[in-house]
């Protein structure tokens, strides 16, 4: 983009690339959502696998193949250190809104993450909401290298990976002064915490708290079927009518 900002994601599982399956619902969430059809312009589909990677190819222009799996970790590293800001996230997220106007132009992180808390700390390795953001500086760098180090940005790579270490790890963030900006998980939810009903408000949903592909996929759907029926019908966006999620079905929570 204008301020060199890439949105990427990082898919590891073939069957996700099937067609139908999950990459085919998330590129159809972007032509389907409001600002972000655009978007797909700036999006890059990181692959392992040649058969991932040509699959990706015939449904995408921007796509790149890692040749090992771990190698993905230091290739967020080097867009940060190329002077790339990116928006990460999990290709299981849908995207209803453009987020980027929620993401503060100069802090370095901005993340869906809840603010440590007694309760937080109770709820330990709760998966996260698919989505964050880095901008590119040597805080940042600094940052991604100590984490490559500690193993956090390990061959799962999950966003709550990332939210729980920032809790765990204030003393260091302090230190470094990495300045982070906190989304609401209400309107960045997933199906492990129930999002907002409101689906005049929420800009992605993504379906975590879900293995097996085919109920996500089922899940997905559902999701997107209830979001053209909402687009469809352009006065309920003003109408006081607060359309909900028939997801999860299948995807136990």
């Amino acid at each position: 983009m204008d301020d060199n900002t890439v949105i990427v994601t990082i898919i590891v599982d073939e069957a996700w690339t099937n067609p139908g399956s999950v990459l085919d619902l998330f590129l159809e969430s972007f032509r389907l959502g409001q600002g972000t059809k655009s978007l797909l312009n700036y999006l890059l589909i990181v692959t392992v696998g040649s058969k991932t990677f040509q699959r990706c190819k015939s449904v995408h222009p921007h796509c790149y193949q890692l040749t090992r799996l771990g190698s993905r970790n230091k290739l967020l590293l080097d867009m940060l250190k190329l002077g790339y800001n990116f928006v990460f996230t999990e290709a299981d997220v849908m995207w209803f809104r453009t987020p980027l106007p929620e993401i503060h132009p100069l802090k370095q992180i901005t993340i869906p993450c809840d603010l440590p808390s007694a309760e937080s700390k109770r709820e330990r390795n709760r998966p996260g909401r698919g989505l964050f953001s880095v901008r590119s500086s040597d805080i940042s760098i600094q940052l991604f290298r100590y984490w490559m180090v500690l193993g956090v940005l390990d061959h799962t790579f999950h966003v709550e990976s990332l939210c729980e270490n920032i809790k765990d790890q204030q003393e260091y963030i302090k230190m470094l002064e990495v300045q982070i900006s906190y989304l609401d998980t209400t309107y960045f939810g997933g199906f492990c915490k129930e999002a907002k009903k409101d689906m005049n408000q929420v800009y992605t949903l993504q379906a975590n708290c879900c293995e097996d592909v085919e109920n996500k996929v089922y899940d997905l759907r559902l999701v997107l079927e209830g979001w053209r029926n909402l687009t469809a019908q352009t006065s309920n966006f003003s109408s006081g009518l607060v359309p909900s999620w028939r997801a999860p079905t299948k995807c136990i929570v």
